[in-house]
């Protein structure tokens, strides 16, 4: 559905980076317009796209990034048009979702993008606590809406980060805490894609890399660097040439050649 010229903007966690970074090597339109890092849970992505397309805060999230010699400030740039206009010319949109577990501001209501800033932490109103299923839903359902405003057709394709949480603030293993985080958000992903909309996808990088990956004579993480959280490298290739392969049709023969010369033994 998509040409080699059709500009892909990508937002969110590790298959969104490694999707843009795939595009521009092999001379695809890879969208390239700053993106706060952290974006990985749906609160912070329907604030900062309800931002980009109309300059409105959702009061739902603190937006915040770390400057150049690591302080932290509240995120607000100027250049709202201009982020409005990548999304509107875009010929299709990634985004990425990796964490349902999130810290929150009781009094204020407000999820914060990442953890919260040292400064700022009181223990008597931020807490951490897992997102349900509605509220991550209703998040992705904004966030497609919110889009459809300025570009009605581009394909939206939603997925799942396979990388496995670092640490959980839960009393519980974190491997237990990622399982109930990554489940939480699959089952509102469904939930999202059960509705209809149209031009809406869902792409299984999660289920390539968990359950797949489980059936392969190779690890599925940690194959080239031995690291337990990061997905094997020739499994994220395979997975961004597949995707190539399902939305840009016409390069499937290229891409094919590619995978398997890409495969280990």
């Amino acid at each position: 559905m998509l040409t080699q010229q059709d500009t892909i903007v990508t937002i969110g966690s590790c298959f969104a980076d490694d999707l843009r970074k795939a595009l521009i090597q092999r001379k695809y339109q890879a969208d390239i317009f700053w993106v706060p890092s952290g974006l990985n849970n749906t609160f912070a992505l329907r604030d900062f796209v309800s931002w980009c397309i109309s300059g409105a805060q959702t009061e739902q999230a603190y937006r915040y990034d770390r400057d150049s010699s690591g302080e932290i400030n509240e995120w607000m740039p100027e250049e709202q048009e201009y982020y409005a206009d990548h999304f509107k010319k875009a010929g299709a949109i990634v985004f990425t979702i990796g964490l349902a577990e999130v810290w929150e501001d009781q009094e204020a209501g407000t999820v914060f993008w990442r953890g919260v800033p040292d400064r700022i932490f009181d223990e008597d109103k931020h807490v951490f606590r897992l997102s349900t299923v509605d509220e991550n839903q209703r998040n992705i359902d904004k966030v497609i809406e919110n889009i459809r405003r300025v570009n009605p057709h581009a394909p939206i394709v939603l997925t799942l980060s396979p990388v496995p949480l670092k640490a959980t603030f839960r009393p519980i293993s974190c491997m237990t805490a990622d399982c109930v985080s990554k489940s939480v958000l699959r089952v509102a992903l469904d939930q999202v894609m059960q509705a209809g909309h149209p031009d809406v996808y869902y792409w299984p990088s999660f289920e390539i890399v968990k359950w797949l990956g489980c059936h392969i004579p190779v690890q599925a993480y940690g194959y080239e660097d031995g690291h337990s959280r990061h997905v094997s490298r020739f499994l994220v290739d395979g997975i961004i040439t597949s995707f190539l392969s399902r939305f840009f049709q016409p390069t499937l023969p290229a891409m094919e050649s590619e995978a398997k010369a890409g495969r280990p033994q």
